[in-house]
């Protein structure tokens, strides 16, 4: 069950990419549309009843969950793009591009096969634990909290992944060109299209918290609303 082994040694070869340029507004190839990427959105998923997150049945449900929240409506107008000459978004920075790999098998020798963690596989790899203890032995600890590094990759009770998002937007010439526009484009598709899908698409097994600057601000603002139509209901009746 152990013999595969991370074609792409440590960390995830294009999130490498993305996470090395640490500031928002740093480029990763020459400019293009949505190139640039200034807004990240944290996910943290963990059993509703505690446990580890590293079991066929969970990841399944995360991998479908996350598909979910790729397929918001205009996504792609904000996802952080796979390059200037290159349609669509990049992955998210997710260890279901582990779980979810293209496999290259071996018909003998001491390793079954190698697994490159590109997400584009259709099945979930066979063995979560062979992956998941490769994945610990080359460093890739960072999609996991800290239980996953002193179990030495055999436990892990949150799952981490990232979501980036770019400029310049479609309609504007670079992340320069009138950004207030393009923040607030971002924040009204966020409040609209984004955030609502991130608060029900927990399910009773799988409980999601979500972070993110412009996310934070419409829950406050959210949860000032409610509270005011409390305080109505309450004068009013």
């Amino acid at each position: 069950a152990d013999r595969v082994a991370l074609a792409d040694v440590g960390l995830d070869p294009e999130d490498v990419e993305v996470m090395d340029w640490d500031a928002p507004g740093r480029r990763l190839q020459e400019e293009g549309e949505r190139t640039s990427w200034i807004w990240r959105v944290r996910l943290y998923y963990e059993k509703a009843g505690g446990g580890s997150v590293l079991d066929p049945s969970f990841i399944s449900k995360v991998r479908d969950m996350e598909s979910k929240i790729q397929r918001v409506p205009n996504y792609e107008k904000f996802c952080l793009s796979r390059g200037a000459e290159v349609d669509g978004c990049r992955r998210a920075v997710s260890s279901m591009n582990f779980f979810y790999g293209e496999e290259e098998t071996f018909e003998s020798g001491p390793i079954a096969y190698n697994l490159h963690p590109t997400g584009a596989g259709s099945d979930q790899v066979a063995s979560i634990r062979a992956v998941a203890k490769n994945m610990f032995r080359n460093s890739s600890t960072f999609y996991f909290d800290s239980t996953f590094h002193t179990s030495f990759g055999e436990h892990a009770e949150v799952i981490r992944t990232w979501l980036y998002f770019a400029v310049p937007l479609a309609g504007f010439s670079s992340r320069f060109d009138r950004p207030e526009e393009q923040q607030k484009l971002f924040e009204d598709w966020v409040a609209t299209d984004l955030y609502p899908v991130l608060k029900e698409v927990s399910t009773d097994d799988v409980k999601l918290v979500f972070s993110n600057y412009e996310l934070e601000d419409h829950q406050i603002e959210e949860a000032v609303w409610h509270d005011c139509f409390l305080a109505l209901g309450s004068a009013t009746f």
